[in-house]
């Protein structure tokens, strides 16, 4: 089963960010440059501009988290995938943990791995073992932290799947 996350502070932030492009390509305009060199501004900015909108605004609304017959998938964007297997998960509960940023992350100090797109709906998955994860450079959690759009169906299935 898969859970999403809808990610409605990604909308506002892909919609920011591209008001900010649009209005930003305007300036060297008053500038009155030659036209080559507007023309080659604008082409290098927004080649620039959209690969971040990609990255930042677009890659968390491809979110999810999937419950398998043998582990939990998670996944953030295009740029991270990792599983866990229910051998190693001791425990799926609702957390209340302050999200140090969007993204995933292992904060420096922690065993704590941050899969989220929102302060809200958050998961706390407690691991029996630390586990490496290759998307954070081979760093080890145990415990890791996610968001989710139903949090409680997403802690019932899992629970399910561990204690069958």
């Amino acid at each position: 089963m898969e859970f999403r996350y809808s990610g409605a502070e990604n909308h506002i932030r892909i919609l920011a960010l591209s008001i900010f492009t649009v209005s930003f390509a305007f300036v060297p305009v008053i500038f009155n440059p030659p036209i080559w060199k507007l023309i080659l501004f604008e082409i290098i900015f927004f080649s620039i501009m959209l690969s971040y909108i990609a990255i930042v605004g677009v890659s968390p609304l491809l979110t999810y988290h999937e419950v398998l017959e043998d582990g939990i998938k998670l996944r953030y964007g295009w740029y991270f995938s990792a599983f866990v297997k229910y051998a190693n998960i001791a425990k799926v509960e609702h957390s209340d943990a302050i999200v140090p940023s969007y993204g995933v992350s292992i904060p420096m100090g922690y065993k704590k791995l941050f899969i989220v797109a929102s302060k809200v709906g958050l998961v706390s998955i407690k691991l029996k073992e630390t586990q490496k994860f290759k998307g954070v450079f081979n760093r080890k959690a145990d415990e890791i932290i996610i968001s989710v759009d139903a949090p409680d169906l997403f802690i019932e299935k899992v629970n399910e799947k561990i204690s069958s």
